[in-house]
């Protein structure tokens, strides 16, 4: 368990989402964790990302982080031009980054009517 707070891991988690949608690949691996440096290199995380925008368009905006109570992760919940994704980011306990998803989100429950 992390010493960090929720507080700091959603604001992170945040920065993290932003440098994705500014392409800064290689600034979003300078903050994994020796382990994810070697899983997911700056190329490759490039190319997950061109992946996601190829299916879901261009990134419009960050509609929330929020923090696991559970797990030292957050979910930040992103709206596309053709759908919701969610990036999940996993700390380890110094808060530098231990995993890194992209998931398909679930409609948002109070939009349904």
């Amino acid at each position: 368990i992390s010493d960090v707070s929720p507080e700091s891991m959603e604001a992170s988690a945040r920065t993290i989402t932003d440098l994705l949608r500014q392409h800064q690949f290689k600034e979003v691996s300078t903050r994994f964790n020796d382990r994810m440096k070697e899983a997911m290199p700056p190329d490759r995380l490039e190319t997950s990302w061109t992946h996601v925008m190829t299916h879901l368009g261009l990134f419009k905006t960050i509609k929330l982080a929020r923090k696991d109570p559970e797990f030292d992760r957050v979910d930040v919940r992103c709206e596309f031009e053709h759908g919701l994704m969610i990036v999940r980011v996993a700390f380890d306990p110094s808060g530098k980054i231990a995993g890194l998803w992209m998931l398909p989100a679930e409609p948002e429950k109070d939009s349904q009517t």
